[in-house]
C-alpha cells in the first residue's frame, strides 16, 4: 500500500474510533438493560407477614425498585459490571475525540445518558419521593413539609402508587424548597401522564443538570493543564451517569448550580449570590461552601463578599416562607439525619460503642468536623486552594451518619482537578456505588456489610496514593 493510503487509511481509523467506543458504551447500556429485566421479572422480594411487611410492591412498581430481592447480588453485579465498562470506554472515547473538543465530550455525555434514561429499574426510590412532594404541593396545595396524618384513600392514584414504597402518610419533605417549587411545577406540567413517564422526567432533569455541572466545572478548571482531560474524567464517571440518568437524584442540581457559582464570581459576584442561593435552597448542604465563596468574592472587596452573603441566605428564607409553620416543618430533615447506616459512624457505634450511643459518637465527629473546617477555611484564604474545599467535603461524607451513594456527587467535581483529590474523589465516588449491596440483597450479614464501609472510605485513600501522579485517571 502506497504511504498516502496508508496514511489515509489511519487518518479514517482515528476518525471512527470515537464512534466505535460509543457503539460499545450505548450497546453495554442496552444488553444490561435487558439482562435486569429479565432478572427483576424473575425476583422475589422480602416479605414478612408477621411484621406485616411486604417488599413486593417495590417490583411492581411502573419502573421497579430493586430493593430486598433474592437474586438482588445478580442485580448488583449485571449494574457495576455496565459501569465499569462505559467509564473505561468513556476514557477512550474521551482520548479519541481528542482534548481539542469540549463538545464531544459533552456529546458523548448526552448521548449514553439519553440510553440511561430508559433504564428498567431504580436501585432508590427517591424518584417517586418527588413526585408524591411535587403532586402534593403543585397540584392539591398540601404543605409537603408537614404531613401528620394520613392522605385519604384514592386522593391522587398517581401519589398512591408511589406511597407503596413511603408509608401513609409518607415522610415529609426534606429538601429545600426551590426544589420542592420546581417538583411542583413539573407536576403540574405532567399531571395526567403516567407515572413511569414522570420518573423519565425526573431523569432528564438530573441529566440535564449534569451536563451543566460538566460546563460548570469546565469553567473553573479551564486555567489549568490539561483541563479537559478532567473534565472528561468528571461527565463519565459511572456514579455522575448513574445517579443522574438513572437515579435522578436532585443533589446534581444543587452541585451544578454552585459550580457555576465558582465559576463566575470574580466576574458577576451578585449572580454566583443567587446561584449559591439558589443551591442551598436545593439541598441546605451548600451552606457548607457558602464561606469559601464569600472568601473568593472578597478578594474584590468587603461590599461584593456582603453582598453575596446577603443574596445567599435571602433566598432560601424568601423561598421557604410560603411552607414554614413552624419548629415542626423541619422535623422531617432532622429524622433523616438520625438515620445511621454503613458509614463510620454507624460502624463505631455498632462495634466499638455499642447501640445507644449514636448521638455521642455523632457529636464528638461534628466538633471534629468544625475544627477541621475552620482550618481549611481559613488556609483558604490565604491561597485560595481548591483542595481546602475538597478535605471540607469529604470530611462531611466521612462524617455523615449514613452513606448514599449519591451523596458523593458532593465531592465528585473534585475528580475534574488534579493531583490526590483528583484520583480519591474518582475512586471515592466509584467505590460508593458498592453502598447498594446494603439495600439490593436480602438482608447481608453485618460484617459483610462492615467490610464494603471500609472499602468505600479506606481504599480509595490508599488508591490515590499508589496511584503514579503521572496517571491522573485512574482507568488508564
Amino acid at each position: 500500500m502506497p504511504p498516502e493510503g496508508a496514511a489515509e487509511l489511519n487518518r479514517m481509523h482515528k476518525a471512527y474510533r470515537p464512534l466505535f467506543w460509543l457503539i460499545v458504551m450505548l450497546a453495554t447500556i442496552i444488553v444490561a438493560a435487558l439482562v435486569l429485566r429479565t432478572l427483576v421479572s424473575q425476583a422475589h422480594a422480602y416479605t414478612d407477614p408477621g411484621a406485616h411487611l411486604d417488599l413486593s410492591v417495590l417490583l411492581r412498581l411502573p419502573i421497579p425498585v430493586a430493593n430486598k430481592i433474592d437474586n438482588g447480588w445478580s442485580v448488583l453485579v449485571v449494574v457495576w459490571t455496565m459501569l465499569a465498562i462505559v467509564a473505561y470506554c468513556g476514557h477512550r472515547y474521551s482520548r479519541a475525540v481528542g482534548v481539542e473538543s469540549p463538545r464531544l465530550v459533552v456529546l458523548g455525555l448526552l448521548l449514553v445518558g439519553a440510553a440511561l434514561l430508559f433504564f428498567p429499574i431504580l436501585l432508590s426510590g427517591d424518584a417517586y419521593a418527588y413526585v408524591i412532594y411535587g403532586r402534593l404541593f403543585g397540584l392539591h396545595g398540601v404543605n409537603p413539609y408537614h404531613l401528620p396524618l394520613p392522605l385519604k384513600t384514592n386522593f391522587d392514584p398517581i401519589i398512591d402508587q408511589c406511597l407503596t414504597i413511603y408509608g401513609n402518610p409518607p415522610p415529609g419533605d426534606n429538601y429545600g424548597p426551590l426544589w420542592t417549587l420546581l417538583a411542583g411545577g413539573l407536576s403540574s406540567l405532567t399531571a395526567s401522564t403516567a407515572l413511569a413517564f414522570q420518573i423519565v422526567v425526573q431523569r432528564v432533569l438530573a441529566l440535564g443538570f449534569a451536563i451543566l455541572a460538566v460546563a460548570g466545572l469546565s469553567r473553573v478548571v479551564r486555567r489549568r493543564e490539561s483541563w479537559l482531560g478532567g473534565v472528561a474524567r468528571y461527565a463519565f464517571h459511572p456514579l455522575l451517569l448513574f445517579e443522574t440518568a438513572v437515579g435522578a437524584h436532585n443533589d446534581i442540581m444543587m452541585v451544578a448550580l454552585a459550580l457555576w457559582a465558582f465559576a463566575i464570581v470574580e466576574d458577576m459576584p451578585l449572580l454566583a449570590g443567587l446561584l449559591i442561593g439558589a443551591s442551598i435552597a436545593t439541598k441546605y448542604l451548600s451552606l457548607c461552601v457558602l464561606p469559601f465563596l464569600i472568601v473568593k468574592a472578597a478578594r474584590k472587596g468587603w461590599k461584593p463578599a456582603l453582598a453575596l452573603w446577603v443574596i445567599a441566605l435571602a433566598i432560601p428564607i424568601l423561598m421557604f416562607r410560603p411552607f414554614w409553620i413552624g419548629k415542626i416543618t423541619a422535623q422531617s430533615l432532622v429524622w433523616q439525619s438520625a438515620n445511621v447506616s454503613m458509614s463510620p459512624s454507624w460502624i463505631i457505634t455498632s462495634v466499638v460503642g455499642g447501640v445507644g450511643h449514636e448521638r455521642i459518637v455523632q457529636i464528638a465527629l461534628t466538633v471534629a468536623f468544625l475544627g477541621l473546617y475552620g482550618v481549611a477555611l481559613w488556609r483558604y484564604a490565604k491561597n485560595l486552594e481548591l483542595p481546602n474545599l475538597w478535605l471540607v467535603l469529604a470530611a462531611l461524607l466521612w462524617i455523615a451518619p449514613m452513606l448514599n451513594p449519591w451523596y458523593t456527587l458532593w465531592l465528585l467535581p473534585a475528580a475534574g482537578t488534579q493531583g490526590f483529590w483528583a484520583r480519591f474523589a474518582w475512586w471515592f465516588g466509584a467505590l460508593s456505588l458498592l453502598r447498594y449491596s446494603g439495600e439490593g440483597p436480602i438482608y447481608p450479614p453485618v460484617w459483610v456489610l462492615i467490610c464494603i464501609t471500609l472499602v468505600i472510605f479506606v481504599a480509595p485513600i490508599l488508591l490515590a496514593r499508589v496511584v503514579p501522579r503521572a496517571a491522573e485517571n485512574p482507568l488508564s
